[in-house]
């Protein structure tokens, strides 16, 4: 019975880190789109003025 309470354990904890790591990952990907965004409307905003 322990066993298997410690294996449920382990695969919960497995769960959360790999969601974790997901929205970090998601999290990033959409400071570089607002990163290119910003950059994108400084150089038109340059060329324009």
């Amino acid at each position: 019975m322990e066993i298997f309470l410690f294996e449920d354990i382990e695969g919960v904890v497995e769960d959360s880190i790999s969601s974790s790591w997901k929205s970090q990952g998601l999290a990033l990907f959409q400071v570089e789109c607002y990163l290119m965004l910003y950059s994108m409307v400084v150089y038109l905003s340059r060329n324009l003025n």
